[in-house]
């Protein structure tokens, strides 16, 4: 995993709640970087970093990450962002002005429309990794979806720090509720008007995702090993929140909701 340095003043910030700034690295490129803003472990950056190592393994298009130090003095004092938030290791997501973001004018893509997105199918995916980790921000208020205009129109997903139900360590993780899910979207509905739950989707889905879950339990050391030490993660915490996540019955039950939620979306009607 790549460690980065600022260059030069920030570009800009991000206005959200956590106000995420731009900034150029010492590779010459443009990352989006959030900060710990907190003190003990910074288990935000930890759960950004994990879902966005996750879903990458997944084979979905998503941003390149790094971790990244700021220099203080490269963030203008205007923006009253605390100059020692900077003092600990940044996650970075790499930037790119291509990718604008889907926003609810996308969701009535006219038919004719549609073969303009080869990969639309992977919508399905995406809101099954949502599911799997509990990733409670990806919804019908907010997709947190990019499209690579350069790219057959791929969905960029992004912004992963809502995982294990918006960080939450203090209780087993619980399966999000409907209203939470991409899936139950206008987005998704519109977009795949096709799809048929039949038994070839089923054994499609199913080898997909237990492909993909094993092979981020394969990679789980690696990525344990890459987290910044500055971070100071609750390893306990941590090693109960995967038991669960890569547990039989949580993806036996994981791949029965998204099965449902996508019958029940598809029967919904189209606007």
């Amino acid at each position: 995993m790549d460690l980065l340095y600022s260059i030069q003043t920030a570009d800009r910030y991000f206005d959200t709640n956590t106000k995420p700034v731009l900034v150029t690295c010492n590779d010459l490129s443009d990352y989006v970087c959030k900060y710990h803003m907190g003190s003990g472990s910074a288990m935000r950056l930890v759960c950004e970093f994990i879902g966005s190592s996750f879903i990458k393994l997944w084979e979905l298009h998503t941003p390149d990450i790094a971790f990244v130090k700021i220099n203080r003095n490269h963030i203008p004092p205007e923006w009253n962002i605390h100059g020692y938030y900077f003092d600990t290791t940044c996650f970075g997501s790499k930037f790119n002005r291509n990718y604008p973001e889907v926003t609810k004018l996308d969701e009535n893509i006219p038919s004719v429309s549609l073969k303009k997105f080869p990969y639309k199918d992977e919508l399905f995916k995406i809101g099954l990794f949502d599911l799997w980790v509990s990733n409670e921000d990806r919804n019908h208020n907010n997709y947190n979806l990019l499209i690579d205009v350069e790219n057959d129109r791929r969905f960029v997903p992004i912004d992963h720090e809502a995982i294990f139900n918006t960080i939450d360590f203090n209780h087993p993780i619980y399966e999000i509720t409907e209203e939470e899910s991409l899936i139950n979207t206008d987005l998704v509905r519109n977009f795949i008007r096709s799809s048929t739950i039949n038994h070839s989707f089923c054994e499609e889905y199913r080898n997909y995702f237990y492909f993909c879950t094993d092979k981020c339990k394969q990679n789980l050391d690696k990525i344990y090993h890459d987290i910044p030490d500055d971070w100071s993660i609750n390893k306990v915490s941590l090693t109960e929140k995967m038991d669960q996540l890569f547990s039989e019955a949580w993806i036996k039950a994981i791949f029965q909701k998204f099965l449902l939620l996508v019958q029940y979306n598809l029967n919904k009607p189209r606007l």
